[in-house]
């Protein structure tokens, strides 16, 4: 959370510099300075979410989510009744709604999920570290030998990484091409948000899930279960994405039947992320998290080489496929590794046994 709000606090600093130099539009630093709102209260629900998850309560998670959703709804709503529409009213919409979750996820958990009296029962000095810590585990039962710090250092490091990943389309869109052209990409968008809510609930249920996984036999199997489900997933969004989008002038005018290809671009990056939810997730159980946040950085770096390059030449398309080679990239690096972690491990078990074996013969 300290992070969030040093790295929100930079972003404050900012924003007239990157609305100015990448964007050419001084009047966005107003409008990202109010949505940083939005990214301070997420952080705050995410804790609820982890201890919901961690209790496998998906129901409660949902129930408030859901609420959280409609909430937003009734708000967009209300702007469209009395017709007073502007990009400031809808985003103060997302930031009352995300308040509003936050705070339902935050009275619903004990405060213990927070700060604990005995945090602070330590010398003045090491408190700021006491508090950016990780809490110590009580069990070493887990494949993964990964220290908690650690691992909450790695997790934070690739989801920065991610974070810059999957906003570095539209800022480079900003820098190279015309409004019109992020319009057409933002209207395209919206068809994956069904692909979006899928992926979202398939991590939703593998978390816990995965973080169980004690023994590599039952984690290979249940990967094997996963990517088979994931496959039957992508082969329904295959459908979805070349379909829906048709509707494209039909749903938001004609103007925008230029980005019919768009969106089937963009919702096919989202049959690919199905793909890898799986093998992404319980990668963890493996000490992936030592290695994620490479494959973040060459994907942030093959997304933005990608960008600089079609852009200029295809316009707000090349943005498109450049996260369908992100996607690829993360794929394959990600099979690849955790192959090669699977086979030490059973080199590994076998060692043991064979030690054990000449031991006691």
């Amino acid at each position: 959370m300290l992070l969030v709000v040093a790295v929100s606090l930079l972003a404050f600093i900012f924003a007239p510099v990157v609305a100015d130099r990448i964007w050419h539009e001084q009047s966005l630093a107003g409008f990202v300075r109010i949505s940083l709102l939005i990214g301070l209260f997420s952080a705050l629900a995410s804790i609820p979410t982890i201890y919901f998850q961690s209790l496998k309560r998906f129901k409660m998670n949902a129930v408030v989510s859901v609420g959280q959703t409609l909430a937003a709804f009734v708000g967009i709503l209300a702007i469209a009744v009395k017709q007073s529409w502007s990009i400031d009213h809808v985003i103060w919409v997302s930031v009352v709604a995300g308040g509003l979750g936050a705070i339902v996820f935050m009275v619903l958990v004990p405060r213990d999920s927070f700060l604990r009296s005995r945090d602070f029962d330590r010398p003045l000095s090491s408190l700021p570290m006491g508090l950016l810590r990780a809490p110590r585990l009580d069990s070493d039962s887990t494949m993964d030998k990964t220290g908690a710090n650690s691992f909450a250092f790695f997790m934070v490091l690739s989801s920065i990484l991610v974070s810059v990943t999957l906003r570095a389309d539209v800022w480079l869109m900003g820098f190279f091409l015309d409004k019109a052209d992020v319009g057409r990409y933002s209207v395209a968008t919206r068809f994956t948000l069904p692909l979006v809510i899928v992926l979202g609930a398939l991590n939703t249920a593998l978390w816990p899930r995965a973080s169980a996984l004690v023994t590599l036999e039952k984690t290979v199997e249940t990967m094997k279960k996963t990517l088979k489900m994931s496959v039957l997933l992508s082969l329904g969004a295959v459908a979805y994405s070349i379909i829906a989008p048709l509707a494209t002038p039909y749903v938001f005018g004609s103007t925008y039947a230029q980005g019919i290809l768009l969106a089937q671009i963009l919702c096919i990056r989202y049959c690919l992320s199905l793909l890898i939810c799986p093998i992404g997730v319980i990668g963890y159980s493996f000490g992936m998290v030592r290695v994620y946040w490479v494959i973040n950085l060459l994907q942030l770096l093959s997304v933005i080489g990608c960008n600089v390059f079609l852009l200029p030449r295809i316009g707000a398309v090349g943005a498109a496929w450049a996260l369908v080679v992100n996607e690829i990239i993360g794929f394959v690096l990600s099979a690849v590794f955790i192959r090669r972690r699977i086979l030490e491990m059973k080199r590994n078990e076998s060692f043991i046994v064979k030690e054990i074996s000449t031991e006691n013969p």
